[in-house]
């Protein structure tokens, strides 16, 4: 369940940054780049816009790297700033902990590496802290764009 729940995250990230980059006033400098001929005919199909075909060159498999992709979108959007923030007087914040989740879903995925530990009540609370990061994640986004935020089931 890890993988999905790492999918799920990915999808997130991808789904609001190709949001975001459609209205983008950088879009034009973003977007600088040759698709492939299978882009293209994607795109002529009107089965995918320009905007999901550039996200799926970037990695949303890395907390890091997804902070960066939203910088580059907006210098000031730092969508790590609610992650860090306190959560549950814990030590470790929902940055570190998402960095955590998918650093393992890497592991396993990529080395073999099985966590023998890892049980269903860590992967329990790992969900429901994936479900307080993302939406802290849509609230600040929708604070930093002057947005009136809708609830959100996730």
């Amino acid at each position: 369940y890890l993988s999905y729940l790492c999918s799920l995250i990915e999808e997130f990230f991808r789904a609001t940054y190709i949001a975001l980059l459609k209205y983008s006033d950088k879009k034009e400098k973003i977007l600088n780049m040759k698709f492939s001929p299978y882009d293209m005919v994607d795109i002529s199909e009107g089965t995918k816009t320009v905007e999901e075909v550039y996200a799926r060159t970037l990695s949303f498999q890395n907390i890091k790297k997804v902070t960066s992709n939203f910088k580059t979108l907006n210098s000031k959007l730092d969508i790590s700033k609610p992650l860090k923030e306190p959560y549950h007087k814990r030590r470790e914040n929902l940055y570190e902990q998402m960095d955590k989740i998918l650093e393992r879903r890497h592991g396993m995925i990529h080395r073999m590496e099985i966590d023998r530990n890892y049980s269903t009540q860590e992967l329990e609370k790992d969900i429901k802290d994936v479900k307080v990061a993302l939406k802290r994640v849509y609230l600040y986004i929708c604070k930093q764009y002057n947005w009136e935020p809708e609830e959100i089931i996730i």
